[in-house]
C-alpha cells in the first residue's frame, strides 16, 4: 500500500493502483509485463558484438571496472546517454544492477 486510505498525499498512487495499475520494481518487471512472464528478448553472445557502437563501447566501459553512471561520466562519457545505455544493456540481459549503483556484466 503506497499510504493510508485516509491521507491525501496517498490519494494518487491509491487511486492507479484502484485502476489497476501495475507495480514495477525492476527492468524484469518492465520485460515480463510486457512480453510474458520469463521471457527474453535476446540470447545474448558473451562478446556483445552485435550491439550499437555506443552499447558495446558502455559494456566495455562496464567491464574495465567503470562500472558506475558517475565513473562513465567521469571518463569523458555523457551521463544521459550512459543512463539510457545502462539501462538498455540491462533490459537486454548483458549487465545487472550491483552495489552502491554500479553495475555488473552477466555472465
Amino acid at each position: 500500500m503506497p499510504g493510508q486510505v485516509t491521507s491525501p498525499l496517498a490519494a494518487g498512487p491509491n487511486d492507479l493502483l484502484f485502476d489497476g495499475a501495475l507495480v514495477v520494481r525492476n527492468a524484469r518487471d518492465v520485460v515480463d509485463l510486457l512480453f510474458g512472464a520469463g521471457a527474453r528478448l535476446v540470447s545474448p553472445p558473451r562478446n556483445g558484438s552485435e550491439l550499437r557502437a555506443p552499447l558495446r563501447k558502455l559494456l566495455a566501459e562496464v567491464e574495465s571496472g567503470r562500472a558506475t553512471l558517475a565513473a562513465i561520466a567521469a571518463a569523458g562519457g555523457d551521463a544521459g546517454s550512459a543512463m539510457a545505455g545502462l539501462a538498455e544493456l540491462e533490459l537486454l540481459g548483458y549487465v545487472r544492477r550491483g552495489p552502491a549503483g554500479s553495475y555488473v556484466r552477466v555472465p
